[in-house]
């Protein structure tokens, strides 16, 4: 049976266009200026996505793609860089300003009065 896609070409669009690409559209969006966050964010991703995608052929090459010593090390790899990059998200979003409730003042049921 013939491969749909081979590991050459695999390597070819996950290792170097999609970083490729990120790098791209994240220039293309810094140059506007107002979506530094998001041209930092998209660009970074596609890259890391590249980067994790070496690091995963690297990891399946040497413990065999049916082990289950490589599902647990992919698995805590992705755990791992997944909860840095959420928590890198968090760090650098933007904070959004509290709601405005039009000047009043505690609970949204204080107003309801005493049942």
């Amino acid at each position: 049976m013939k491969e749909l896609l081979t590991q050459a070409q695999a390597n070819g669009i996950f290792g170097v266009a999609l970083p490729l690409i990120g790098l791209a559209l994240g220039g293309a969006l810094l140059a506007r200026k107002k979506e530094r966050f998001t041209a930092l964010f998209v660009g970074g991703a596609l890259v890391l996505c590249g980067l994790l995608w070496w690091v995963y052929s690297a990891i399946t090459s040497a413990l065999g793609l049916d082990t289950v010593l490589n599902l647990v090390v992919n698995f805590a790899l992705f755990i791992v860089v997944g909860a840095g990059v959420g928590l890198a998200w968090r760090r650098m979003s933007p904070v959004p300003p509290p709601p405005d409730n039009g000047g009043v003042s505690g609970s949204p049921l204080s107003g309801l009065g005493e049942l």
